[in-house]
């Protein structure tokens, strides 16, 4: 359905100095910190991307708790809950622009971002969707699969502009794909249970080692040779050097866990978020920032997303702890910037 979307504007007075600062003056340095967006989401937020500093989506919902799809889309300072009808949990988002996105989850699940209403588009699958990447228009993958094993798995699709079709593996593993991203249309990696990565170079598919067993969550890049993924548990951070996976040189040493977040930026900076809300983040000097204890010091990070100017948005919630007896869902949402 039409989205509502309330016009945003910020007037600011800027009261002129008596004199003016001598040419060789420093500018006033500008101090960037975490912030609390939301805290008391009703459903974790699973997933964020956008288009532009000012345009994101994040996604979401109530996994074990039935709550339904989580959908938030931020305008300007503003953030307002989309309404989707939707029962199944949305678990990634990644688009092109502002008006051409995809958001994957549950059984299967995909929507379509166009002319400003999100639309459902079948799939062929009841598999859980745990990730997609858009390359434009006409081309798109998402990845997914069961990770019980008591269901679909393997689950590797291709949207050609007028359909999503299913595309075969390298080979069979039985293994849940969580997350897929590309530098180009010949340059897409997919990453996923126990270590798994692959790898697509235009033609076909091949299994790419990575020197783990730890589930790898998340891939995300910046360039073809500056790409990251990330897992655990131990917390696993790896780099693509072009050609193969090793471990990144230069990762916080303090990691724990699982890490499910990254984002390089486009400026070069790189955040990494995980469980017990933890957030590291690289600015574009190369200084880590440890935000941890910062707010909202609450609840596991899913995932982030950094945009063009350094700033960036990390999303999570308790999903880890839903489905213990007694534990209600809550979601929260951090902003790192000025």
């Amino acid at each position: 359905m039409p989205r509502p979307i309330d016009a945003f504007a910020l007037l600011a007075a800027l009261a002129m100095p008596a004199c003016s600062p001598a040419a060789d003056d420093p500018a006033p340095a500008t101090e960037r910190r975490w912030t609390s967006l939301r805290d008391d989401l009703d459903r974790p937020a699973l997933t964020v991307w956008g288009s532009s500093p000012d345009d994101a989506w994040i996604g979401g919902g109530g996994l074990a708790s039935g709550r339904g799809a989580l959908l938030l889309h931020r305008v300007g300072g503003r953030l307002d809950e989309v309404e989707t009808g939707l029962s199944e949990t949305l678990w990634w988002i990644h688009g092109v622009s502002a008006d051409d996105a995809w958001a994957v989850g549950e059984r299967g699940v995909a929507l379509r971002l166009a002319g400003g209403v999100w639309t459902r588009v079948a799939t062929g699958t009841d598999a859980t969707l745990y990730g997609v990447w858009e390359e434009g228009p006409d081309a798109a993958w998402a990845v997914g699969g069961t990770p019980t094993g008591a269901g679909d798995d393997d689950v590797l699709l291709r949207w050609d502009g007028h359909a999503w079709s299913r595309v075969a593996p390298p080979r069979t593993l039985g293994a849940t794909y969580y997350k897929v991203w590309g530098a180009a249309a010949d340059d897409v990696h997919v990453v996923g249970q126990g270590g798994l990565a692959l790898h697509f170079d235009g033609q076909a598919w091949s299994e790419v080692a990575t020197g783990t067993h730890a589930d790898l969550f998340t891939v995300s890049g910046r360039s073809p040779r500056e790409v990251w993924a990330v897992g655990g548990a131990p917390a696993t951070v790896l780099a693509w050097s072009g050609t193969a996976w090793a471990r990144a040189e230069g990762a916080p040493p303090t990691l724990e866990g699982l890490v499910s977040g990254v984002s390089l930026g486009p400026d070069g900076t790189t955040l990494l978020a995980g469980e017990r809300h933890q957030r590291w983040l690289r600015d574009a000097s190369g200084r880590w920032h440890d935000g941890t204890e910062e707010p909202p010091a609450r609840g596991d990070y899913h995932a982030a997303w950094v945009d063009a100017r350094g700033d960036a948005l990390a999303v999570g919630g308790n999903y880890l702890a839903l489905g213990a007896p007694g534990v209600a869902p809550f979601g929260v949402v951090a902003r790192w910037g000025e």
